[in-house]
């Protein structure tokens, strides 16, 4: 199984690890200066490093909402 998730990678890793050695997935992060809701409203979570994708040991999906972020961002309509 493959799978391309796009700029989710805290989420999607998750998905590709339940395959084990059966998967593996290629993903795009993007540039946290052009997505910045995306980069901006969680803290923790998957991490690349060399490559790789590391899931955390943390509960759930090992991130934290980061409501500061999401009110600064939220809509005033």
């Amino acid at each position: 199984m493959s799978s391309a998730p796009h700029s989710a990678l805290h989420v999607h890793a998750h998905l590709v690890s339940a395959f084990g050695d059966a998967a593996f997935g290629a993903e795009a992060i993007g540039d946290p200066g052009r997505h910045p809701i995306h980069h901006g409203i969680h803290r923790g979570g998957a991490e690349v490093k060399d490559g790789m994708a590391h899931l955390t040991e943390a509960p759930g999906f090992g991130m934290e909402i980061d409501w500061a972020r999401v009110e600064e961002f939220r809509s005033a309509a």
